[in-house]
């Protein structure tokens, strides 16, 4: 039994994969809307251009990263870090 023509136009494998055609929701870049992966990661050098997306969890664990604390030592400023 064939499935119905809308589906076989949306998903992949002729409507039975379980993946949205590239063709109806393309990748995201900086300046397009689309589909993103969302990615924990605070280390990545992956930009918005690749189609990736921060998670809130990465979101918060940069901004505990970045609020850590600030010093100017010898007119530099330094980052006081410690890894958990």
């Amino acid at each position: 039994m064939a499935f119905p023509v809308i589906l076989q136009k949306l998903f992949e494998n002729l409507g039975a994969g379980p993946l949205l055609k590239r063709s109806v929701l393309p990748t995201a870049t900086a300046t397009q809307q689309g589909a993103v992966t969302v990615s924990d990661s605070v280390s990545s050098t992956a930009a918005a251009a690749d189609g990736v997306a921060a998670s809130p969890a990465a979101v918060k664990q940069a901004y505990e990263r970045a609020d850590c604390g600030l010093v100017i030592v010898n007119g530099k400023i330094c980052v006081q870090y410690e890894e958990e």
